[in-house]
């Protein structure tokens, strides 16, 4: 059975423009937390009809409370809450995956392209990984490959031939 591991994030999710609509304090959160639901739903959906039967869902963003599970699929297995693992926003990856996803990602600190642009904090102005400005999503495809597992970031197919 293809395993599939997918981190979300919040800040890159459809529609979000200011820090308030990522914060579960706040009112105008709810619609947010639901379109960054409705996006991870949708890339679970794609895995399973490219036939992966087994997905694991990081909850990456802030708490990890984010996600509604029950609007998941059944297969779906999710990590909710921040955990104390050195791999943050991958915590769960290990070698038994077939690919990563990465869902609601969002600009690199420094850079623009996204209004919630940002590297791990917003305290960061900018990472540098081997001289290359780093996001969050590069730090965590290459935590993907420590584990040889292929970020699978442009296309479900692959995982369907299995390639």
């Amino acid at each position: 059975m293809k395993k599939l591991y997918i981190s979300a994030d919040i800040e890159g999710s459809c529609g979000i423009a200011d820090w308030k609509e990522t914060e579960l304090e706040d009112p105008q959160s709810s619609y947010f937390r639901a379109e960054m639901t409705k996006e991870v739903k949708a890339a679970c959906c794609a895995a399973v009809a490219a036939g992966v039967g087994d997905i694991f869902v990081k909850d990456a963003h802030d708490s990890g409370r984010n996600i509604d599970p029950s609007a998941l699929p059944e297969c779906v297995r999710i990590m909710r809450a921040w955990t104390r693992n050195p791999y943050s926003m991958m915590a769960g990856i290990d070698e038994s995956f077939c690919g990563a996803m990465f869902v609601g990602y969002h600009s690199a600190s420094g850079t623009n392209g996204n209004p919630l642009a940002h590297t791990m904090s917003t305290d960061t102005v900018r990472v540098l990984v081997n001289g290359r400005v780093a996001s969050e999503f590069l730090i965590n495809a290459y935590t993907a490959a420590l584990f040889g597992v292929p970020p699978r970031h442009r296309s479900i197919r692959r995982l369907r031939s299995g390639s």
